[in-house]
């Protein structure tokens, strides 16, 4: 079982070593992620939902749809 400890949590020089190839790793996939995430950001000034998305949350038991999106 894994058990967390706040020392888990603490910024550590290790974690940004970039000879350890995980942290790389942990570099490339922000990379990836960063425009997804930027998407979400860049309309905050008008609500959008995409119907298709609240149509699928809906039908996937988490309704109200336009709540989870």
């Amino acid at each position: 079982m894994l058990s967390l400890t706040r020392d888990d949590f603490r910024i550590k020089a290790e974690n940004f070593d970039l000879t350890n190839g995980a942290n790389i790793l942990r570099i490339i996939a922000g990379a990836f992620m960063f425009p997804h995430a930027a998407g979400n950001f860049a309309a905050i000034g008008t609500p959008t939902l995409h119907a298709w998305t609240v149509g699928f949350l809906a039908t996937a038991g988490m309704s109200p749809g336009t709540f989870w999106v």
